[in-house]
């Protein structure tokens, strides 16, 4: 069997599946939250070779007193063009799936039983469907600027299987939530149990989350984080993420080394924006070591228009990346890039120039995104 037998096999699937909720359309509803494409192109050897990631994930709810929830997502933890790829890579696949009982006791909690990919803490998204605001977290994340090594977005995840509480305590600008579950990110009865807290006020956003994993290691492991977000004024803005995602107290030096630390003024001149980025790779990322410890990354983006907002936006970025250690590089990029919306899809376009570069790194290098939601 060939890809492209599986690549039918999963377009057939999902129609099957859309033609059997849509016979009880009024009860459940179906949402695509992400669509996303990302081309990845480089003159390599005098030739232009394209590297392509997917993620598709789609989203089954209903109920409302007990609540159910069904994700399935395809994602391409590798490059779509590589042939030599097994095809069940390509699959739609579950994701997540949930059952909440709203309410409980009559009071302001909600019990979830939860299995898969959940949450993802101190990213800035959870906001916007917790409650309704705009998206302020930071475009320095995903596949456009991390195409190649570990994938950033958020400090942490809630990935596995088990139970977790919610209340808002009765106010409309606080969420809280305790999870524990059986974590997918490390061995079969290993366990994970999470605190998080998160604050909505007019100019102020703040998410925390402390957590334990046992029994992993003697001491077991110990992670933390904090999102925050303040804009006093319309042209200031100030968006930072800091935490530590894995520490283990015997084996683990103390040390900056296990910092996640993304710092991120914003300045807004009317049109024109200013943002400068300042991201410290930690050395470990979903309990998985990065390779990157202390690898630090500086971008300053000049923008015209606001992407995903606006209709056309625009802008250059200057990006500095250092390390130290064993890989000891240096690398200065400049990349003008463009952004537009039509008819619900969001394109990005970014041509990025090595200006200092290493030996492994080509001169020029391309990116087109595509996201879509419906």
């Amino acid at each position: 069997m060939n890809y492209r037998y599986y690549r039918i096999r999963s377009i057939i699937f999902i129609s099957c599946i859309l033609l059997l909720l849509s016979t009880s359309v009024w009860a459940a509803g179906i949402l695509v939250p992400r669509m996303e494409l990302y081309s990845h192109g480089s003159l390599e050897d005098d030739t232009l070779k394209l590297r392509t990631r997917g993620n598709i994930q789609m989203d089954l709810e209903g109920g409302y007193k007990l609540g159910g929830k069904i994700a399935f997502k395809m994602d391409s933890t590798d490059f779509l063009e590589n042939d030599a790829l097994d095809a069940d890579e390509h699959n739609l696949e579950f994701k997540y799936g949930s059952v909440t009982i709203n309410g409980l006791l009559n009071i302001p909690l909600d019990l979830t039983y939860f299995v898969g990919e959940g949450d993802i803490l101190c990213e800035g998204k959870s906001f916007n469907h917790l409650f309704g605001t705009w998206n302020f977290a930071t475009n320095y994340s995903g596949y456009l600027y991390f195409p190649e090594g570990t994938l950033y977005e958020g400090i942490s995840k809630v990935d596995g299987t088990g139970l977790s509480l919610t209340s808002d305590f009765g106010r409309e600008n606080i969420k809280a939530f305790l999870y524990t579950y059986q974590d997918n990110t490390l061995d079969l009865g290993e366990y994970t149990t999470t605190g998080r807290i998160l604050f909505n006020l007019e100019s102020l956003k703040l998410e925390a989350f402390l957590k334990a994993s046992y029994p992993v290691t003697e001491a077991g492991l110990y992670g933390a984080g904090l999102l925050f977000y303040f804009k006093p004024a319309e042209t200031g803005e100030f968006f930072a993420q800091i935490g530590i995602p894995r520490w283990d107290p015997v084996d683990d030096d103390f040390g900056i080394d296990l910092f996640y630390f993304l710092f991120e003024p914003r300045l807004n001149l009317g049109p024109v924006s200013v943002v400068m980025t300042y991201f410290l790779r930690p050395g470990y990322y979903l309990n998985q070591a990065t390779d990157e410890a202390g690898n630090m990354d500086l971008n300053l983006n000049f923008m015209l228009g606001q992407p995903e907002v606006t209709p056309i936006s625009g802008g250059v970025e200057t990006t500095l990346q250092m390390a130290s250690g064993d890989e000891n590089f240096f690398n200065l990029s400049v990349s003008p890039y463009f952004g537009a919306i039509t008819s619900g899809v969001v394109w990005d376009c970014k041509v990025k120039i090595n200006i200092v570069r290493d030996d492994s790194s080509p001169m020029f290098e391309g990116f087109i995104g595509v996201k879509a939601e419906f």
